[in-house]
């Protein structure tokens, strides 16, 4: 058995009881679809004052929809834990490839987006960041490295929207300047 294997069954070994499994359940839950993290970009975008956050955060979890299960997981291919081991599930079976994590790579462009522009909100979801991380390898939904690939994903999109975001910033201003010469 492989390292990764080995991690998952040790805590499928060590750390399941009814409660953990209802949290990690209810937090994995939370992040399907990443319907909350577009629900959050689209109230810091009805709002002036976070509108430029709002649209980065949006155009990050775009990309990251778009690496991680247009590019990614198509192209890797990669077996989920349980379908390899023969696990019972507590959730329903995705049908989805494993690699990289979709919930991984969404709470990474939301915990990076706020980080980055609101820290104190970035601190508190980073918590729940680690949970959600935790709650796939729980679930035996992924494996270590499905995890890091989504962090890694998250933290490219969310670089990249801000190099979209500048370079539209940039072209507005231009034109700006261009028209004030005129």
């Amino acid at each position: 058995m492989n390292w990764e294997a080995e991690v998952l069954f040790w805590i499928r070994d060590n750390l399941t009881c009814g409660f953990m499994d209802w949290l990690m359940s209810t937090v994995s839950l939370l992040c399907t679809a990443d319907i909350i993290w577009f629900v959050l970009a689209a109230v810091l975008i009805y709002r002036k004052d976070t509108r430029k956050v709002g649209t980065i955060l949006l155009l990050a979890l775009i990309i990251s929809i778009v690496i991680c299960n247009g590019i990614l997981k198509p192209t890797v291919e990669r077996i989920r834990p349980y379908d390899e081991f023969g696990v019972s599930l507590i959730v329903p079976a995705s049908s989805e490839f494993s690699f990289p994590s979709g919930h991984t790579t969404g709470v990474t462009v939301v915990t990076a987006v706020l980080l980055k522009h609101f820290r104190k909100w970035g601190y508190l979801i980073s918590i729940f960041a680690v949970m959600v991380m935790f709650s796939r390898m729980y679930l035996f939904m992924h494996y270590p490295t499905d995890i890091l690939g989504g962090i890694a994903v998250g933290i490219v999109s969310v670089i990249l929207a801000h190099i979209i975001m500048s370079y539209l910033e940039r072209r507005k201003e231009s034109r700006i300047d261009g028209m004030q010469r005129i």
